[in-house]
């Protein structure tokens, strides 16, 4: 079942598309905020529960493997259902599975945490993407760059959220401004959209999907790169301000502020990266993109700021020798 624009036209901020964009916009960057995160507080976290940097990659992978199980059938069901029902369902998952964090003690409600919010998110993506295809055509682009930065606002106030947790209270604390967001999105979707609930019996249709994707040659690729694109970007972020501070040599204030620096990139570029594509097409703005961020990747790669700061230090230390008398 799909939704329609209704009243409003296909405005980016009023109008029913509107406000159903910015509902969905809020609960990706509460989704975003505490996802994200994790990865600054991951060496608190390590601490605290006394658990190894392996159980660590083990607790996350099982929030980005049930997040992956999850999108398709999430679509599946919001095909056959409604788009409401879905994205309902996931935000109240993300609510639990939040919540969960937030009063987490032991190793194994940390993995369970994980993995709720791993299938809400599951749950609440492709539905997300969907609805969005469905209230807007002409500014589709556009659209998809508000909700995309939305997601990346979150990642980027990600960092302030785990370092002011981790200064005034707990790594537990900084989910609890997640639930709140999330539960007010889900406030908000179930008070604007028209949509009915609806809950009965769907088939998957597992391998009628899958043999009609191998047999279109465009859809076949198209989902080949997003998945590499997704595995990439899943990789890098993840343990990104772990990495920073173990192989780089960061202080941890500044490894949570190039993390931040990241998504706060992708605020503004998205929406434009989005519009582009509505005037020229999607793929050539797509294609730019990937071949920037693999220069960037394989950039950073090379980079040493370990040395960088190590000798600035030492010429910082001699100086100082030289002017004592």
């Amino acid at each position: 079942m799909s939704a329609t624009g209704g009243d409003g036209g296909e405005r980016l901020f009023g109008g029913y598309a509107g406000r159903l964009l910015v509902a969905c916009s809020l609960g990706w960057a509460a989704l975003s905020v505490g996802r994200f995160a994790l990865a600054p507080m991951l060496p608190a976290i390590i601490e605290d529960l006394a658990i190894t940097r392996f159980e660590a990659g083990v607790a996350l992978s099982a929030l980005w493997g049930f997040y992956a199980l999850l999108q398709y059938p999430g679509g599946r069901l919001s095909d056959e259902l409604s788009r409401k029902t879905l994205l309902i369902a996931g935000l109240g998952l993300l609510v639990a599975g939040f919540g969960l964090f937030a009063v987490t003690s032991d190793y194994v409600a940390f993995v369970v945490a994980a993995s709720v919010v791993g299938v809400g998110a599951g749950v609440f993506s492709t539905p997300t993407k969907a609805l969005i295809t469905d209230l807007f055509v002409v500014r589709r682009g556009q659209a998809f760059g508000v909700q995309t930065a939305a997601s990346d606002a979150g990642g980027a106030v990600a960092s302030s959220v785990a370092v002011a947790a981790l200064a005034v209270a707990t790594w537990q604390t900084a989910f609890l401004p997640v639930v709140a967001l999330v539960g007010l999105a889900l406030v908000m979707l179930h008070l604007w959209s028209r949509e009915p609930y609806s809950v009965a019996r769907v088939d998957m249709d597992l391998l009628d999907t899958g043999r009609r994707l191998v047999a279109d040659p465009e859809i076949r690729n198209l989902t080949l790169v997003y998945s590499l694109f997704s595995f990439a970007w899943q990789g890098a972020t993840g343990f990104l301000p772990a990495f920073l501070q173990a192989d780089k040599g960061f202080s941890a204030g500044l490894a949570s502020g190039a993390f931040a620096a990241l998504f706060a990139v992708g605020i503004v570029v998205k929406p434009v990266a989005g519009a582009l594509g509505d005037r020229a097409t999607h793929a050539t703005v797509a294609t730019a993109a990937l071949v920037v961020g693999t220069v960037a990747l394989g950039a950073s790669s090379r980079s040493r700021p370990r040395r960088w700061w190590s000798s600035r230090w030492s010429r910082s230390r001699r100086g100082s020798c030289r002017s004592r008398p």
